[in-house]
């Protein structure tokens, strides 16, 4: 597998350094703490809403009953007011579920790349809405990457990336 070491130090991930880790190691990891959101959603469009969030669920090593990984579904879609289905659904609706498989396996770090770049500007403030709300009542980190000014100045924290450099920047 192709390791992408950084620059300088060492990246842990709950006490273990991820350099001495295989690529088996790494990719248990991978599932078992971090959720990914992306712009295009990346959902599989002959599925359901329902089949697309239980994706994650097939690669956990923590498995759960159907009944358990439904009712953290509801749960969240209760709280996203979202109803889990594919009929026509905006981009927004798509969005959530993609926010809803992000977290069903209760990964503790949500890694949303441009998650309102495919949105108009009032999907977008539901999502970031979204977002703030599970993270906060399920105590999720999550790191977004954006260029929309709008959306970095809802965050509790921006920096800035330039010339491989992260820095702190107030908006």
């Amino acid at each position: 597998g192709i390791v992408v070491a950084p620059d300088s130090g060492e990246v842990y991930v709950d006490g273990q350094k991820a350099s001495d880790m295989s690529d088996a190691v790494r990719c248990r990891i991978r599932n078992q703490y971090f959720g990914y959101i992306v712009q295009d959603f990346a959902l599989i469009e002959e599925d359901t809403s329902m089949q697309n969030i239980l994706v994650p669920t097939l690669y956990s090593k923590h498995k759960k009953s159907s009944k358990e990984y439904r009712e953290i579904i509801n749960g969240m879609a209760e709280k996203l007011h979202d109803r889990c289905q594919f009929a026509e659904v905006s981009g927004g609706e798509l969005q959530r579920v993609a926010i809803i498989r992000s977290m069903v396996n209760d990964q503790k770090i949500i890694l949303a790349d441009e998650p309102t770049g495919s949105l108009d500007k009032d999907n977008s403030a539901i999502v970031i809405h979204c977002l703030r709300e599970l993270a906060h009542d399920l105590q999720r980190a999550v790191v977004i990457v954006t260029h929309d000014s709008d959306v970095a100045r809802q965050c509790d924290r921006t920096l800035l990336l330039a010339d491989g450099s992260l820095t702190p920047c107030a908006l």
